[in-house]
């Protein structure tokens, strides 16, 4: 570690000012004590300590440069500096001293896209979280996931949880917590009153956020940022390793709610699971009316859950230049039905056929990944 850091400094010298190095160093100084992990780097973030989280964040980078998440965290502050040139001569240093090469992608999108990341909003995405009835310890794998690979988002439970471990740890961490008893009941399955509850939070509020993603909270975790992800449609479904003729429960909720034609046409599919779901804030505003809008003009059973049969209609028949589902993986990966042979754990990552996705979902159904969950301390909060 010792050698590290010292090359890292001879390299700061030769790309830097002295002024600038002498920054550096007093930075790392104040810091040194104070700043422990990922959450702590985006908290000053949160407070408008950019130059520091963008040192602080380069120091633990320098140690691990595998890391991605970290890297994520870097290049955002990165965004937040007034100083361009010099936000440019950072990834000098990080390109001397990187191994890996993956600073060499970053310094191309880092120059196309500066300046395109204001202070005035920081907090610009949305982790929006269905939970009931779940221990903390079910979703603090979510939580600690969450926090550590997307410095920039807000959290926000709508859940029935009110144990004080969960109460207190949404207050330190500026998570907020929204009770279901606060929303009218309909009457419908909790998988398909969790729509209206979603309207009902976002309906004026929706525009304070650039990107929403909508997710259950204990199949659900994070290893990468999604937000950080180029997608080509402006709102993107989740797939599973599956075709909807073959799930007979998949059939059912389609043909039961939409009939015989609209299931014929869209059976030969992959099954777009409506557990997580991500796009810029007014197209996630116009699929969560859909879906009530579905839900209520449809006279079908409402004590069943048919939002993911009008979740799939919605991603294969309606607005197919809104709605896509990522087939891909680019951005989830639902692994309940994946072999478990498709699946390894390398380098503290889950991996499907050796790729990479940020968001893995439906992880609980597979003992590996829990027991890689069980062991990791990056899944832990306190």
């Amino acid at each position: 570690m010792q050698g590290t850091e010292k090359k890292f400094q001879e390299i700061v010298k030769e790309v830097f000012t002295d002024s600038t190095c002498n920054a550096l160093e007093e930075s790392f100084k104040k810091l040194d004590g104070e700043i422990k992990n990922l959450e702590d780097i985006n908290f000053l973030i949160e407070t408008g300590n950019f130059y520091d989280s963008l040192v602080f964040s380069l120091k633990l980078w320098i140690y691990n440069f595998r890391d991605k998440y970290l890297f994520d965290v870097f290049v955002r502050c990165l965004n937040l500096l007034d100083d361009k040139t010099k936000g440019e001569k950072f990834f000098d240093v990080i390109l001397k001293l990187d191994p890996s090469g993956l600073a060499e992608n970053y310094k191309e999108l880092y120059i196309k896209g500066r300046g395109n990341i204001s202070k005035r909003n920081v907090k610009n995405n949305l982790v929006l979280a269905f939970c009931t009835e779940y221990d903390f310890l079910n979703i603090e794998p979510f939580i600690a996931s969450c926090l550590r690979c997307i410095p920039d988002v807000q959290i926000i439970f709508i859940t029935g949880d009110k144990s004080e471990t969960f109460q207190l740890l949404c207050e330190r961490r500026n998570i907020k917590i929204v009770h279901i008893s606060n929303f009218e009941n309909f009457g419908y399955h909790i998988f398909s009153e969790r729509f209206f509850m979603y309207k009902k939070l976002l309906e004026y509020n929706y525009k304070k956020y650039s990107n929403i993603l909508i997710t259950g909270a204990k199949e659900v975790f994070f290893q990468g940022n999604p937000f950080s992800v180029e997608r080509d449609a402006e709102v993107i479904f989740s797939a599973e390793d599956e075709v909807i003729e073959k799930s007979d429960i998949n059939a059912m909720w389609i043909k039961d709610f939409f009939g015989s034609k609209i299931y014929e046409e869209i059976c030969h599919n992959t099954i777009a699971c409506s557990g997580v779901t991500m796009g810029n804030s007014s197209a996630m505003m116009t699929y969560i009316n859909d879906v009530c809008y579905h839900l209520k003009s449809n006279n079908h059973d409402i004590k069943l859950p048919f939002d993911q049969g009008v979740h799939n209609y919605l991603g294969w028949k309606a607005h197919r230049g809104l709605y896509k589902v990522d087939l891909n993986d680019t951005i989830f990966n639902t692994v309940g039905l994946t072999p478990n042979h498709r699946i390894s754990i390398r380098d503290d990552l889950v991996l499907i056929d050796q790729k990479f996705s940020p968001v893995i979902n439906q992880w609980d159904r597979h003992a590996n990944i829990c027991e890689f969950v069980k062991k990791s301390e990056k899944f832990r909060v306190f």
